[in-house]
């Protein structure tokens, strides 16, 4: 999962692009200062917590740089999303819903520059604004994914079972123990011919 430090950075670097993205539609607003632009989505994400519940969620799911390795490290073929960008993506569509939220209070009247109708550059980029606030972001879990999950288990499992003591290995109760863990007997069986199946335990 991602790391508070890696939300931070992708959280400047999302609305960065944000900002990016949309420069012909905030060139009608005063974007810096006081009471800018900028000031008003900070003030709004600050005073509604707006949009922490979500970006929390994905960041719990997303895999940080050093699982992806992990995983590459067990298969070096795997196709990895980049977590980065779909984090990011998010960033960008809360981004938008708040400057809507904000612009159907009337928050953001007294900073525009122009009267009257957009540019149509400016106008065009409204749009795709108001479409990605609205774009529902789903992103099933591939095969590869959860293949990898499952082997990076195995790995661990692996990885546990090599260095363990082989009396703890030996069923007491119906149990064994594993790295302090006890584990059924039934269920220990199952996970080592996995990993040998797998090429973890030789």
């Amino acid at each position: 999962m991602f790391t508070y430090q890696d939300q931070k950075e992708l959280n400047a670097d999302g609305v960065q692009n944000w900002f990016r993205k949309y420069s012909e539609l905030f060139s009608v607003y005063r974007v810096e200062g006081q009471g800018g632009l900028k000031d008003k989505l900070a003030a709004f994400y600050h005073t509604e917590d707006f949009g922490r519940t979500e970006l929390d969620d994905l960041a719990s799911r997303c895999l940080s740089e050093k699982e992806v390795m992990a995983r590459l490290r067990v298969n070096p073929d795997l196709d990895v999303p980049n977590y980065d960008r779909i984090y990011m993506n998010l960033v960008e569509k809360l981004a938008s819903q708040a400057f809507i939220e904000l612009m159907e209070r009337g928050a953001l009247e007294g900073i525009t520059l122009i009267d009257g109708e957009l540019p149509a550059i400016a106008q065009q980029q409204f749009d795709a604004l108001v479409n990605e606030a609205r774009s529902v972001q789903q992103r099933a879990v591939s095969a590869a994914e959860r293949k990898a999950d499952a082997d990076a288990d195995l790995k661990a499992f692996a990885d546990q079972y090599s260095v363990e003591r082989s009396e703890h290995l030996r069923p007491k109760g119906g149990v064994v123990t594993l790295a302090g863990q006890t584990i059924p007997w039934v269920e220990f069986q199952n996970k080592f011919n996995a990993a040998v199946a797998a090429g973890f335990i030789k």
